[in-house]
């Protein structure tokens, strides 16, 4: 019995150390911000602001941000390339930016301004 209490508290005690009252209110703050869906996509560039907000979400996916980075490495690969692999390289580049703006949408989908 004394051994669960002591788990007990020291998985409280562990979290209120890393979650404290001021964290959760900066992260319920970043919830309630926006970010236009051409930023998200790409198609404009960022404030300062929302640079800040799409950085505090892509600390939580790190995989889907290397990912991104993937595909914009292969796009610049394509796209640098002499030759058209066969016919595909423009199918290729095309489906590679749908992939890049599919993924911006999941990981940023939390700051997309609701234009509805």
């Amino acid at each position: 019995m004394k051994k669960t209490f002591l788990i007990i508290a020291v998985a409280i005690s562990t979290f209120a150390l890393t979650f404290t009252p001021s964290q959760a209110q900066e992260e319920k703050a970043q919830g309630r911000q926006k970010v236009s869906i051409e930023v998200i996509v790409g198609e404009k560039l960022p404030t300062p602001k929302e640079h800040e907000l799409m950085k505090f979400e892509e600390k939580f996916h790190p995989k889907i941000l290397q990912a991104m980075n993937n595909i914009e490495d292969a796009i610049r690969e394509l796209e640098a390339a002499k030759i058209d692999f066969g016919g595909h390289k423009e199918e290729a580049l095309k489906s590679l930016h749908t992939s890049l703006k599919s993924l911006r949408k999941a990981l940023y989908y939390r700051l997309i301004e609701d234009t509805k």
